[in-house]
């Protein structure tokens, strides 16, 4: 779990990472409200003070998938040790190296977490989305309201 927590820290210090890197898809991020930017667009800081993301963490407990009696459908962002962020590009090569080591522990946290869902939820469908990004129900729309709808019609 330290990995994970390690990596989200990283991600944050990413969007930090020169204060000039504009993300591409600004709407996300307006949605999102993740970070503070000056009147030119430039990142100066996070939103979220850093102690609640650890908050989080050390509150996190297993999931009792055996006590869910409706029907779930999961849909789970399955990234692989190859995964990047956009501002992976930007990091010195050091802030890469710490990258690459902490997605390949949070790669497989997500797959356990995706065979620990599939078989405790009897009546799941589990939606798996390659390496795309933790906002996938909004930069991706039209892929989850398609499969939303045919899990909620059973098809």
């Amino acid at each position: 779990m330290s990995a994970v927590v390690a990596f989200f820290g990283l991600v944050g210090l990413i969007a930090l990472a020169g204060g000039d890197i504009r993300p591409t898809d600004t709407e996300s991020l307006r949605i999102c409200n993740m970070i503070r930017t000056d009147s030119s667009g430039r990142v100066i800081g996070g939103i979220t003070p850093p102690e609640i993301p650890r908050k989080i963490y050390e509150g996190l407990q297993p999931a009792e998938y055996d006590r869910i009696q409706a029907p779930a459908l999961g849909i789970f962002n399955k990234i692989t040790p190859q995964y990047r962020l956009p501002y992976y590009w930007y990091l010195d090569p050091a802030r890469q190296e710490e990258f690459n080591r902490s997605i390949e522990s949070l790669a497989k946290w997500i797959e356990g977490a995706i065979q620990r869902f599939r078989p405790g939820v009897k009546n799941s469908r589990v939606i798996e989305l390659h390496n795309t990004c933790h906002y996938v129900f909004i930069v991706d729309e039209a892929l989850v309201v398609r499969e939303m709808r045919k899990f909620l019609l059973e098809e």
